[in-house]
């Protein structure tokens, strides 16, 4: 689960043109933390548990039960991180916060990126021919209301 700093203006619409520079924005905020959740339904107790973070993974051993090794996919301040065992729900929760994005991670963003960016240029090129269309067919119903007055003058 990843974490992000919320701001007052991601739930305000606005001006439209200042909601779609923040989209943009968004797209280039890492999170502040992740959290991961382990389910460990076959432990009592983590007194044999082994849980390592280094920069950008996580690796949680529990001797011939469980075994996992994850890649965060963000790098993170493995000192900083805090862990806990809830033996009710059987679950170990960790949470790490995050100080960079990852070689990788940081490929994924500029994809994504530069997709949004393609897909907003369709869509306002949707719009500008919507609103060509929207134009053409105003100036139609213009011109044959002025033929109709035209008409009634005559008569």
């Amino acid at each position: 689960m990843h974490s992000f700093p919320v701001d007052i203006s991601d739930s305000w619409g606005g001006h439209k043109d200042a909601a779609e520079g923040q989209d943009l924005k968004k797209l280039h905020v890492l999170p502040t933390e992740l959290t991961v959740t382990i389910y460990v339904k076959f432990i009592e107790s983590l007194k044999a548990a082994t849980l390592d973070i280094n920069d950008s993974t996580l690796m949680f051993k529990y001797p011939e039960v469980y075994y996992l090794d994850i890649n965060l996919c963000y790098k993170v301040d493995k000192t900083a991180g805090t862990a806990k065992f809830d033996k009710t729900k059987k679950t170990l929760t960790v949470r790490v916060p995050v100080t960079g994005s990852t070689e990788d991670s940081q490929k994924v963003l500029d994809r994504n990126i530069k997709e949004y960016k393609k897909h907003h240029a369709k869509e306002n090129l949707k719009n500008l021919q919507i609103s060509k269309l929207d134009d053409e067919v105003e100036r139609r119903r213009l011109k044959k209301k002025g033929v109709e007055a035209e008409e009634d003058a005559e008569t």
